[in-house]
């Protein structure tokens, strides 16, 4: 009797373990095609580009957070195009238009797929400086991407409001009730109905956002455990990170806490990186009403990064 229990408890815990997309066989070369980015395993992504008027100055690839997609740079990038950057911004796998859509896609495959976009947009722009933008969950898989030994250079990495912490770090609680629901029901999804979270101040881009047919409304229970896997490895990764880092928070972020961006400074190469906090300052940084002091602290360290080279 206990034998056939024990059998059958694992049959469950089988049955009900944490979807991933699988990746398929490398079976193209990865390219840049026209609004679409194709990964290695012939995976087609949506890519958005905003370009200025003449020549630009220098690139940006910016990489969206959770249930997001590449639009959520529209608001940014117009700034970024009239101060002579291009942008470049794709729907990971998983999320926008992408194939798999829900599906937690993994960390390792974000940050092949995001490695494998930097190398296509540095074909496209070989002589201009490219800098890897992350929001959110984006930027723990930019900060993932950049700890990763066949990354091509980039000139530094922008961090706003990046979802990056250690596992062991986490409440107890939290830990406990993402792994149980993730192993025994990784299909229930979670609405945050009834959780006062406000990610900007900027109502008019949040109510946009929201009736946008691409977002995706409601997460699974797996894929939120999926998300603190990527946090955790990400975390971890920090220390390698080879490029110059850009940490920007807001005092006023109902996602990312701050102990999370001080314990990521904490293990950033010594030198290497600068904090800037926003005391107004919401999730969506680059997108809330006065958004501003962000855009010109980003540029001015971008220029910063430049006069290095």
């Amino acid at each position: 009797m206990l034998a056939a229990l024990a059998v059958g408890a694992a049959l469950l815990l089988e049955a009900c373990t944490p979807q991933i997309i699988m990746r398929g066989t490398e079976s193209v070369p990865p390219r840049l095609d026209g609004e679409s980015f194709v990964a290695d395993d012939g995976v087609v992504m949506r890519v958005r580009r905003w370009l200025p008027d003449g020549r630009p100055g220098s690139v940006i690839i910016a990489v969206h957070g959770m249930n997001e997609h590449g639009k959520a740079f529209e608001w940014p990038a117009e700034f970024w195009r009239d101060n002579g950057i291009v942008t470049y911004a794709f729907d990971q796998r998983g999320f926008g238009r992408s194939p798999d859509r829900g599906i937690w896609p993994g960390a390792e495959n974000m940050a092949r797929d995001l490695t494998q976009f930097i190398r296509q947009v540095r074909a496209r722009h070989p002589d201009l400086p490219i800098f890897l933008l992350g929001e959110s969950m984006g930027g723990g898989v930019a900060l993932l991407a950049a700890a990763r030994p066949d990354l091509v250079d980039v000139q530094g990495v922008i961090l706003v409001a990046p979802a990056v912490a250690p596992w062991e770090k986490l409440p107890i609680g939290v830990r406990s009730s993402l792994w149980v629901a993730a192993h025994t029901i990784p299909w229930f999804v979670f609405t945050g109905e009834g959780l006062d979270l406000r990610p900007t101040d900027n109502i008019e881009v949040w109510r946009e956002m929201s009736l946008d047919e691409d977002i995706i409304r409601g997460t699974r229970a797996d894929a939120i455990y999926g998300l603190t896997q990527l946090m955790d490895r990400a975390a971890r990764a920090a220390p390698g990170v080879r490029f110059p880092v850009l940490l920007l928070y807001g005092k006023r972020d109902d996602f990312v806490r701050q102990w999370m961006v001080d314990w990521l400074a904490s293990r950033l190469p010594e030198g290497r990186f600068e904090l800037v906090r926003y005391d107004d300052g919401y999730h969506w940084l680059l997108r809330d009403l006065k958004p501003e002091k962000v855009h010109a602290t980003i540029l001015e360290w971008m220029a910063g990064r430049r006069r290095e080279d």
